[in-house]
């Protein structure tokens, strides 16, 4: 991207002696660079190293082929990027990769970098990363580390022909206690992504997608988030009003949560890139464009009101506008009365239903039903004004006992409903005529049969006392039941109850349940997200649950379920499948050494873990401790391969602890670890084993050699220094 630069104009006078500043590069310096540099860090990593792999992806020509992420898991505790781009030659690796401040895309505003510190991002992580070069049928590995001064080096591990298409690849490891986050953090970091990233590792993740209230070429104002946001090469910035000086419109616009697309180059970005550096050019560019944002806004609300299928349906758009998500914009709407549908002022969004500036004939009422949010009962009144939100449910009433038990029963189904209006019939006139109360309210208000529908039409069953079966008094339980596909259109609000309905099941039938608090399961977890989770991990099975009753239970009341033979929680049900798996495989022992092998992997060290793969390649026979390693890695190994096929199984499987023996698990770790331990501790040199520049062969060598000098020691012989073994060993 092409950076505004400026040129001073500087007059000197009586100048004896002139000097530039300079930066000192040491460990400070660059500290300061990679890690000082970003607010959040994991985010950061993700949001750089993706905006090199598109940058990559336009060079190569192909901006439409995704590249890949890997997101780590506990099985795999790495994070990776994957492009398909152009790759880079040793000279430009070991050049221009590793030199801050240096950028091949500062004169084209076609790609988002320009600064050349997003690919040092992994830094603000970790001391150390792998990065792969795939170029011409050359595939070159080289690690970037924090030398001994703090210093970023780089050095190159060897290269191997390959058939790899060309790009590079970004690897690094990620703490166990980290990996929520890079998982947290992916769904939203893409969201503005025409071409979405192949996401492998983990298979639960969906990128956030946005459906908005209202939208033009380049914005939109999205249903459901607060704040505004500027999207500049796929990349989203915080937009405040705190340094711009805006006008009453411009910032109207501004609160009501927009989404605006600027092309490259057109906004500033601080060096982070997590928010925008307020320049000059910056400031008059988002004052252009909320300009024309507003006069589009005005242009294409008239015209969603006047283009309405029924003036109820303009009716709620003019609600939604001026009442409703979009409110903050009333302003540049010019007040209540701007909007009109077939010359008739829809005023501020509500219906006025009786009056004299109405043609209301006597001939209807209209009660409204309602429930406090924080209360449980639920209130009728007579209504005057009615509110014409897509949120509101509208009946009216063609039976003679049960309406208001109806209306007040979609409370229960529909936690986050706001209004039930009911329309009763009169049959006359204010001046005692006949008149079809009905048909003049829906010629009022604009609605149609599809917009009020007669009471009758709620679902509602009388509770009765006695009796046998599902309406038993004794048998029946109030729950609620997980709604699987119910429709949150963008309108709606999307509150943890909206994927609930109350219902009334036989409890002698048992079923699946979750205990829920304030409709969350265990009063934390969002329901959809937990019970698409477990779905997920019972597929890797084949046993899908889709579309299968699971019902939430009250935590106060969860006991009852919990003593049932007949009902279990999903949480349980989800292991049992899990052991009657592994029974049935007889991988019992495969997945507790695979469980051993991710154990290790999580609380070894770099050095450690270096060696311990160093130690695995060796000779049985050299060292018991070393005979001992080898027999486990023999069992890791196995277990990894026989289970290479069931990676999606093991990985549901070791997510849940409860299903591994956690005790053996440790104590075979802690035995594993201890003979590593004690390696290091007889052969000194084993703390600076590299496995990428490891030669097998000199290492069991030095082993020989140390051995022989311990027993010549041990037989009086041989008096040369230890120190002086390590140094001919270290020179070998």
């Amino acid at each position: 991207m092409i950076t505004s630069t400026t040129k001073n104009e500087v007059g000197r006078s009586g100048v004896s002696n002139e000097s530039q500043f300079t930066i000192r590069a040491n460990g400070k310096a660059f500290r300061i660079l990679s890690d000082g540099l970003y607010s959040d860090k994991i985010t950061a990593i993700i949001r750089e190293l993706s905006c090199n792999a598109y940058d990559s992806h336009i060079e190569a020509g192909h901006a439409d082929r995704p590249f890949t992420i890997h997101v780590p898991n506990k099985l795999e505790p790495w994070f990776s990027i994957r492009d398909y781009g152009i790759g880079l030659s040793h000279e430009e690796v070991m050049h221009l990769y590793t030199t801050y401040f240096e950028s091949t895309k500062t004169n084209s505003n076609d790609y988002i970098g320009c600064l050349g510190l997003g690919s040092k991002s992994p830094f603000s992580y970790v001391d150390s990363f792998n990065v792969i070069s795939y170029q011409d049928g050359v595939k070159r590995i080289y690690n970037a580390f924090m030398n001994e001064e703090g210093v970023p080096s780089i050095a190159a591990m060897g290269e191997t022909e390959t058939g790899d298409v060309n790009g590079l690849e970004v690897k690094f490891a990620v703490k166990e206690t980290d990996i929520y986050s890079f998982v947290d953090r992916v769904p939203s970091i893409f969201s503005f992504y025409k071409v979405k990233p192949e996401l492998i590792g983990n298979s639960g993740i969906k990128i956030r997608e946005y459906d908005y209230i209202m939208e033009g070429k380049d914005w939109g104002i999205p249903t459901n988030q607060t704040g505004s946001w500027a999207i500049m090469g796929n990349v989203a910035y915080p937009l405040d009003d705190f340094n711009v000086d805006l006008n009453d419109d411009q910032r109207s616009v501004l609160y009501s949560g927009l989404h605006i697309r600027f092309d490259l180059g057109e906004l500033e970005p601080s060096a982070s890139r997590e928010s925008l550096s307020y320049t000059k050019a910056t400031v008059a560019n988002i004052k252009a464009k909320l300009n024309a944002i507003i006069d589009e806004i005005r242009t294409e609300a008239s015209k969603m009101i006047e283009d309405a299928p029924t003036l109820w349906d303009a009716r709620v758009m003019a609600w939604e506008l001026l009442q409703g998500r979009a409110s903050r914009l009333k302003k540049i709407f010019g007040g209540n009365s701007i909007f009109q549908y077939d010359g008739k002022s829809l005023s501020s969004g509500y219906v006025l239903l009786t009056g004299s500036t109405t043609d209301f004939n006597g001939s209807y009422r209209v009660e409204c039903f309602s429930k406090r949010s924080w209360g449980t009962t639920v209130r009728k009144e007579s209504v005057t004004t009615m509110q014409s939100s897509k949120g509101d449910k509208y009946f009216w009433k063609d039976i003679k006992r049960g309406s208001d038990v109806r209306c007040k029963s979609l409370f229960e189904d529909n936690p986050e409903l706001d209004h039930v209006y009911l329309v009763t019939n009169i049959g006359r006139d204010k001046d005692g005529k006949d008149c079809d109360g009905i048909a003049h309210f829906k010629e009022m208000t604009g609605m149609t049969d599809a917009h009020i529908k007669p009471v009758s039409d709620i679902d509602y069953t009388p509770e009765k006392s006695g009796g046998r079966g599902t309406n038993s008094s004794k048998n029946s339980r109030k729950v609620l039941v997980y709604g699987w596909n119910n429709d949150l259109s963008s309108w709606a609000k999307t509150g943890c109850g909206d994927h609930w309905k109350s219902e009334k099941v036989d409890f002698n039938q048992g079923g699946i349940y979750v205990s829920i608090d304030r409709y969350k399961v265990d009063g934390n977890y969002n329901p959809k997200s937990y019970i698409t989770e477990m779905k997920n991990s019972l597929l890797h099975l084949r046993i899908d649950i889709s579309g299968r009753q699971i019902v939430g239970v009250k935590s106060a009341k969860v006991q009852e379920f919990v003593d049932a033979k007949n009902w279990v929680s999903l949480a349980d049900y989800r292991a049992s499948q899990y052991r009657k798996y592994i029974e049935k495989a007889n991988m019992t022992e495969v997945f507790f050494y695979r469980k051993v092998q991710a154990e290790l992997n999580s609380i070894f060290s770099y050095d450690r873990r270096d060696t311990y793969k160093s130690i695995c390649k060796m000779s049985e026979g050299l060292d018991d401790d070393i005979d001992a390693i080898l027999k486990y890695s023999k069992m890791t190994n196995n277990a990894v391969r026989l289970s290479s096929k069931a990676s999606d199984v093991a990985y549901g499987l070791l997510k849940h602890a409860e299903l591994v023996d956690k005790d053996k698990v440790s104590e075979l770790v802690k035995t594993i670890s201890g003979h590593l331990t004690s390696l290091q501790e007889k052969y000194p040199l084993f703390q600076r084993v590299d496995s990428y520049r490891t030669v097998i062969e000199d290492w069991e060598d030095y082993v020989r050699g140390m051995n022989l000098l311990i027993e010549q020691r041990g037989k009086g012989k041989g008096k040369v220094e230890l120190k002086k073994v390590e140094e001919n060993a270290c020179a070998a």
